[in-house]
């Protein structure tokens, strides 16, 4: 009778080992997983193009919005990015596009400052019209050249 108590006592011991034991790992709160995503999310700059941006971060878990001001504006969404129209003309220009990253009640912003690279390069408004200025006396005198 001893050893069956002893074995008794010893399953039980045992089973109360397995279901009291160490506490499954938790995964990241959703405030590490924001975190996460803002300071890995990234977008161009210098731009000349139309980009996507995306809509989620840590694998879906995280859901991001955009807003978009200056030459960039929001288009086309699909399930999993967002399209930003970008609108140069001659010289560069500035935009700024505003991510809202969210899971849960956590929520973080985090703002980009985009140039969008102007047709005619670098050059500043000045210099286009100087140069161009510069041409047209140019031509006026070209016959003092020949």
């Amino acid at each position: 009778m001893k050893k069956f108590l002893t074995l008794f006592l010893v399953a039980i011991s045992a089973l109360t080992l397995v279901a009291c034991g160490p506490e499954a790992p938790k995964g990241p709160t959703d405030q590490e997983l924001v975190d996460a995503v803002h300071s890995t999310l990234a977008v161009p700059n210098g731009v000349i193009a139309n980009f996507n941006v995306p809509l989620t971060g840590s694998e879906g878990k995280v859901a991001i919005a955009w807003a978009a001001s200056g030459r960039l504006s929001l288009g086309n969404t699909t399930e999993t990015e967002h399209t930003i129209i970008v609108s140069r003309d001659e010289f560069d220009g500035a935009g700024a596009l505003v991510a809202t990253i969210t899971k849960g009640d956590v929520s973080k912003t985090k703002e980009f400052s985009v140039t969008v690279q102007g047709t005619l390069g670098t050059a500043t408004e000045a210099q286009v019209r100087a140069f161009a200025e510069g041409l047209r006396v140019s031509e006026r005198n070209w016959e003092n050249f020949t």
